[in-house]
């Protein structure tokens, strides 16, 4: 399927993701200081609304946030809502 899709494409988003997940696990770890989080995310926010976008996913924001793959289980669960003791 790969190789059908460069041939009628001329590139195989298999190979994009790939060349991706290699490219960001040499990223080296980022500060996940809430402040800074914050304000990254903020001005990732205001790009993204000048250009019409209104969704994202979170794997993009951590691409977007230049995360590698190591904290992004962590800063997923740092953004998850508490449970509320009953």
């Amino acid at each position: 399927m790969e190789a059908l899709s460069r041939e009628i494409c001329g590139y195989s988003e298999i190979g994009y993701e790939r060349n991706k997940a290699s490219w960001l696990g040499a990223l080296p770890e980022q500060d996940l200081a809430p402040d800074t989080v914050l304000r990254q995310l903020d001005q990732f926010e205001t790009e993204a609304r000048a250009r019409g976008i209104t969704y994202t996913t979170f794997r993009r924001l951590t691409e977007a946030l230049g995360f590698n793959r190591t904290p992004r289980p962590q800063s997923r669960e740092r953004g998850r809502p508490q449970a509320r003791e009953q």
